[in-house]
């Protein structure tokens, strides 16, 4: 929670509590301003190494999950 992003310095990976600012998210739904590509890289589309892309509720999910402040559950 709320570790710096080694590719983005100034970015946080995880800010409780708020879901826009957290670039694990910005990732995930591929963002304007990321660095790099949407994670999994390939998505959307054809994943990487036997990965396989988030679905939409997933992505909500996560959104809800760092709004309730990232509860370690």
């Amino acid at each position: 929670m709320n570790q710096p992003v080694f590719q983005k310095p100034n970015a946080r990976q995880v800010v409780p509590g708020r879901p826009d600012d957290s670039y694990l998210l910005q990732k995930i739904e591929g963002t304007p301003g990321i660095v790099g590509v949407i994670m999994p890289q390939g998505c959307p589309g054809a994943p990487l190494g036997g990965a396989r892309c988030l679905t939409a509720d997933e992505m909500a999910a996560i959104r809800t999950w760092i709004s309730e402040c990232a509860p370690n559950n």
